[in-house]
């Protein structure tokens, strides 16, 4: 009797497999097997014997290792079950401006599958969307969990942020055109420096607003950004006012006895629509000698902000009249005594000279036997600018 050794396939086994893993030789996975059989996958084509979750299919492979003589060749199977390996898609990096809008990170994983968890810098749960206005810059990790035996899959998304430019808040500002230069930048609330300024029109500005060179108008400050922050601009209204001119201080003399006189004639330059004080208050503007005062008298013209009101003076000086005194008449008898006329003046001023009729000299004494009859005029010399009186 001659007895032949039955092949041994081994007992039949199972394999779970990552759909990431290595390729495997599945003959560890037969229990007892001789070595030298052949394998064969499913479906019944030849197979290597090493499992690729790569290439191959999941399924039943046969191990076959044939029988000597009489002896019947005997099978073993290896059942290979693949479980999908998770991907959390490839890393990213983000920077983004730190006034920009959310950003949903998931977005950046390439190839990522959803349904993953996110964690902040520090391990703290995160919703995914990054916000620049809450969140802080790092890196920020999300993890697909796995189903045994593979293992899970992490990606990360760092973040870097940049700080946006800042020009300020746009203002506005009214300057009086006789006012100092003015430092714009400063009325630009929480500007960053470095910026470059422009005038209207774009025309080049030094950022200091001069009223004596520049006028009203919209002065833009510009800070440029770092990418991928935008350049960033504000700006600032300029409105010039006027500053009232009250003229300038004069000298006025005037005769006590003449006419009224519009004291603003004599303010050179002065605007008009301003008040006047006198040396006793509230003053017309017009000055009459036989009723005011001489001294000083001033014109007053308002402002509006931010320029002060302006005033100027007129200081009035009176020259007393000559008084030649009042016209008369007198009759007198051709024999009668020498009369002196200046005593018929009423109120005449002593020191004045007399012409007779047609303009001779005269002492002042009518003599009837040798004088003739007629006007006789007396006149006072005045000072100016007081004219003579007669």
């Amino acid at each position: 009797v001659t007895e032949s050794i039955a092949p041994d396939a081994g007992t039949d086994g199972s394999l779970s497999l990552c759909s990431s893993a290595a390729p495997a030789a599945l003959f560890t996975s037969l229990g007892g097997a001789q070595a030298g059989g052949s394998w064969t996958a499913p479906g019944g084509a030849a197979f290597s014997g090493t499992y690729d979750p790569a290439a191959d299919a999941p399924g039943t492979y046969t191990y076959t290792v044939n029988g000597t003589a009489t002896c019947v060749n005997d099978q073993a199977t290896v059942v290979v079950t693949v479980t999908a390996s998770p991907n959390a898609g490839t890393d990213a990096a983000l920077t983004l401006c730190n006034n920009a809008a959310p950003v949903d990170l998931f977005t950046l994983l390439v190839s990522a599958q959803s349904g993953g968890n996110w964690t902040a810098p520090g391990g703290a749960a995160f919703g995914g969307v990054y916000d620049p206005a809450t969140d802080a810059p790092g890196v920020y990790t999300y993890l697909v969990p796995a189903v045994a035996p593979c293992a899970s899959d992490q990606a990360t998304v760092t973040v870097t942020e940049v700080i946006a430019a800042n020009a300020g808040a746009d203002a506005a500002v009214t300057i009086c055109d006789q006012g100092a230069p003015v430092n714009l930048f400063a009325l630009l609330l929480v500007a960053q420096a470095g910026g470059a300024w422009t005038g209207p029109g774009g025309s080049a500005f030094n950022g200091t607003f001069d009223p004596a060179i520049h006028g009203s108008g919209t002065f833009t400050y510009t800070v440029t950004g770092t990418a991928p922050c935008a350049n960033d601009q504000a700006t600032v209204t300029v409105t010039e006012t006027g500053s009232p001119n009250a003229g300038v201080d004069a000298l006025l003399t005037l005769c006590s006895t003449g006419v009224p006189t519009d004291l603003f004639g004599s303010l050179v330059g002065a605007q008009p629509g301003g008040t006047w004080t006198g040396p006793g208050g509230a003053f017309s503007g017009t000055y009459d000698p036989t009723t005011d005062v001489a001294g000083v008298y001033t014109y007053l013209l308002s402002a509006a902000a931010p320029c002060v009101s302006d005033q100027a003076t007129v200081t009035v000086t009176e020259v007393v009249g000559p008084n030649a005194g009042t016209s008369a008449s007198v009759s007198v008898c051709d024999p009668g005594a020498q009369l002196s006329l200046f005593t018929q003046l009423n109120g005449a001023s002593p020191g004045g000279t007399w012409s007779a009729p047609g303009g001779g000299a005269f002492a002042g004494i009518y003599d009837p036997v040798v004088n003739a009859p007629g006007i006789f005029t007396y006149t006072v010399n005045g000072t100016a600018p007081c004219p003579n009186a007669q």
